[in-house]
This record gives structure tokens, C-alpha cells and sequence, in this order.
């Protein structure tokens, strides 16, 4: 269903079939948008790079521990980036939250080891500037996001 909603590029009926999915206690993800990689020019995967640093020192504070992050999701529109993905450890093993701050949110179900991030590359900058993160949210954030700085919604499904 989730799927077909996004060919048919009606956001607003997928959106309110996550909510609704989520209030039965579904678990849901954003399909996967990632271009391969080794088809990138040296100034995409430079900026790739420097995206993921920024996102990877962003979710370091929050944990309080140096990670490395995996990027699930990753669509670029015009000045804008958004990208998800979860934390890991710097190694690409799975994260132990017990010397974190987020134990008892992670036993109790409460949070999910999920980031969201929107980088703008304003013009003539060399690199992006990251203008919205969250992490552990269960809640779809980028929806907020799209609305305060007037963005398209096709930028969170990659359908522009």
C-alpha cells in the first residue's frame, strides 16, 4: 500500500497512512532513495562526505559518543538535501544504548535509533549547512519541516 501511494505521488494519503499504521503500533521506514554511489562526480561525493560528517557530529553530541551513521535515505532537490538513516558504532556494529542517555527510552520502546537531517547548500557556499536534525523521534518531523521552510514534499519521498 505504502508503496503504491508514493507512485502515485498522493504524500498526503501516505502520510495519513503512517499515522495511522503508527497508532496500531506498526513499525514503518521511508523506502529507500539512494543513488549508487560510484556514479558520482568528485564534487557529489565530496559534498556526500561532508553531509555525512555533519550528520555523523550531529547525532555524536546528542549520544554523547562518537558514531558513525548509515544513511537509508539520501535525495537532493535543488538547494536541498534530506537524508535518514540510523547510528552505529564507528566500527558499523550496532549501537549499545546502556551508556547513553537514551537507555530507558530504548527499553521502554520510546525512541528509535533513527535520524532525520535537512541540509541547505546556500548558493556560492562550499558546503551544506545543516538546518533541521533530529534523532530518536518517533514522530515524522519532516513534515513540520517541509512547512516551515516551504519545501516540497517530493523532497522526503524522492519523487521530484
Amino acid at each position: 500500500m505504502i508503496l503504491s501511494l508514493f507512485r502515485q505521488s498522493n504524500f498526503t494519503a501516505f502520510v495519513f497512512g503512517l499515522t495511522s499504521l503508527s497508532l496500531l503500533g506498526c513499525t514503518v521506514s521511508l523506502p529507500k532513495h539512494q543513488s549508487d554511489n560510484t556514479n558520482l562526480s568528485l564534487s557529489e561525493s565530496t559534498e556526500l562526505i561532508s553531509d555525512k560528517q555533519l550528520i555523523s557530529k550531529a547525532v555524536s553530541q546528542q549520544l554523547g559518543l562518537k558514531v558513525g551513521i548509515n544513511i537509508a535515505f539520501n535525495y537532493r532537490h535543488q538547494q536541498w538535501r534530506f537524508a535518514s538513516g540510523s547510528a552505529v558504532n564507528q566500527d558499523g556494529s550496532p549501537l549499545n544504548f546502556d551508556k547513553t542517555d537514551y537507555f530507558n527510552k530504548a527499553r521502554e520502546e520510546d525512541f528509535d535509533n533513527i535520524f532525520t537531517a535537512l541540509i541547505e547548500y546556500p548558493s556560492n557556499a562550499e558546503q551544506g549547512q545543516l538546518v533541521e536534525f533530529n534523532y530518536g523521534s518517533t514522530d515524522a518531523v519532516f513534515i513540520e519541516w517541509a512547512q516551515r521552510h516551504s519545501l516540497p514534499m517530493c523532497l522526503f519521498s524522492g519523487q521530484c
